[in-house]
């Protein structure tokens, strides 16, 4: 009986050792059409991580944005409310 590298193969390890024949041409196309078929998917993967990646830089751009206008609107606030208290003060 041939040995094709598929029989008692633990998870992880090569298609074939020394003892047994090297794959034909049809194992060969079908191991191609896997790793070819695993790529396109890891790259669709990596793909959509980078458009994910790139819109969180954009919403953190947005958020300094925004917390720097609150920052400084709050911080003339707090100047002006010590300012009136201040010439309250120095009317009494």
């Amino acid at each position: 009986m041939k040995k094709t590298g598929h029989d008692n193969q633990s998870e992880g390890s090569l298609p074939y050792t020394n003892n047994q024949e090297m794959p034909t041409l049809n194992e060969w196309k079908y191991y191609q059409n896997l790793v070819l078929s695993e790529l396109q998917r890891l790259n669709h993967n990596v793909e959509s991580l980078s458009e994910q990646a790139h819109e969180n830089r954009r919403e953190i751009a947005v958020m300094k944005v925004k917390s720097s206008f609150w920052g400084s609107f709050f911080g003339l606030v707090t100047a002006l409310a010590a300012l009136l208290v201040d010439s309250f003060i120095r009317k009494s």
